[in-house]
């Protein structure tokens, strides 16, 4: 929740609206400077501890000819790429789909989400209050702004290894719930079913082209896992590899490799596979803060691990069950990997009922040093 001992800054070039506005916010508590255009507001991000910028879409000068229409857009765009921890409330006479038509967005632009999320319909000055202080303290309030793409990956038809049976109906059915239920694009969706080693390869490079530095990374892996006792070390078994040919299989240093060099803000990997505990970095996570906008803008390098380091997984997944249930019961507007965490004393118990043991692991992905301790991957659902 916001302290009301910081400042709000309310953009508007309606000078009236304004000095009403100013004096609900201040009777809740909280200082409120006040901006009549872009250029102002921006100097005043710059200089002052602000925590909220309320902006209103149509404003008396536009510094770019793209946000002739709406101008209040530039605005937004500017803070949400350069001060990503203030929090934007827009405020708009304009409906959503008016929004939309005059900015020349698409509806599945997440510039459009971000948006719809921020919006808060200029009217009765009462209804305004409650609605705008309401985003104000809400604590699932995320502004994000890079793209989500998602890595799934099914090794099931095996040439020297023992034939699975359910990876590929898995990633499927995570492919529908991610798209449907979050923001996930279909474009940006990129299922590998049953890969040889070079087809994996040559997916990672192709991501390390194509995805951004702000945008965020979800990698999913089921199939066979495998551990050289020798080194200590795990590996991934694509559809071509023997134990017999090392060089056929991808050891989890190389997964790593490939992930720092793509370089997203946020990368969550789930590696549902035989020991694949060897991901993680032994230090763990120290604390965590459930302020998702605090969460979002530090960078992170995540793992799941369905297994620990020395224990099997089943081609049933316990894991995958447990995980699709929260994707899809979970109702809140976002949450963190993190979270996730509070289904896995399920996955354990299932596991239990079949006969195996199986302890899932949240941690920092071992060799990446770009990981910042309070940060994580968020899942944002469509609004």
């Amino acid at each position: 929740m916001i302290d009301n001992q910081e400042t709000i800054l309310l953009v508007d070039d309606d000078k009236e609206f304004c000095l009403d506005f100013s004096r609900l916010l201040e009777g809740h508590g909280y200082h409120v400077q006040v901006a009549y255009g872009i250029s102002r507001a921006m100097k005043l991000v710059r200089t002052k501890k602000i925590k909220t910028v309320i902006i209103d879409l149509k404003l008396g000068e536009s510094q770019n000819e793209k946000f002739r229409e709406l101008n209040g857009l530039e605005l937004f765009i500017h803070i949400r790429k350069f001060f990503p921890c203030v929090k934007r409330i827009i405020v708009s006479g304009l409906f959503i789909d008016q929004i939309i038509e005059h900015s020349e967005l698409s509806e599945n632009d997440l510039l459009v989400s971000e948006v719809k999320e921020s919006y808060v319909e200029k009217g009765i000055l009462d209804e305004m209050e409650e609605k705008v202080i309401s985003k104000i303290n809400s604590d699932t309030f995320l502004c994000c702004y890079g793209k989500y793409h998602a890595l799934l990956i099914a090794a099931q038809e095996y040439s020297f290894l023992k034939t699975l049976t359910y990876p590929i109906a898995d990633i499927q059915r995570l492919q529908s719930v991610l798209t449907e239920h979050f923001v996930f694009d279909q474009d940006r969706i990129y299922p590998l079913i049953n890969p040889t080693r070079e087809k994996i390869i040559c997916c990672l490079f192709e991501l390390a082209e194509r995805i951004k530095p702000e945008d965020n990374f979800l990698i999913f892996y089921a199939g066979h896992g495998y551990k050289d006792e020798k080194n200590n070390r795990g590996y991934w078994m694509p559809c071509d590899s023997s134990e017999e040919i090392p060089h056929t299989w991808i050891s989890h240093s190389d997964v790593r490799n490939w992930i720092a060099r793509i370089g997203a803000k946020h990368t969550l990997l789930i590696s549902d596979s035989c020991f694949s505990g060897t991901f993680h970095d032994i230090r763990g996570n120290k604390s965590y803060k459930q302020d998702y906008q605090e969460i979002y803008d530090h960078t992170s390098y995540k793992v799941i691990s369905t297994t620990g380091q020395y224990e099997i997984a089943l081609d049933q997944s316990p894991f995958l069950e447990c995980f699709l249930d929260y994707l899809e019961e979970d109702t809140k507007p976002c949450f963190s990997a993190h979270d996730m965490v509070d289904f896995f004393t399920k996955v354990e118990a299932k596991a239990r009922e079949l006969g195996v043991k199986q302890r899932p692991k949240y941690g920092k992905l071992h060799g990446i040093g770009r990981d910042e301790e309070n940060g994580h991957f968020i899942f944002v659902r469509r609004t």
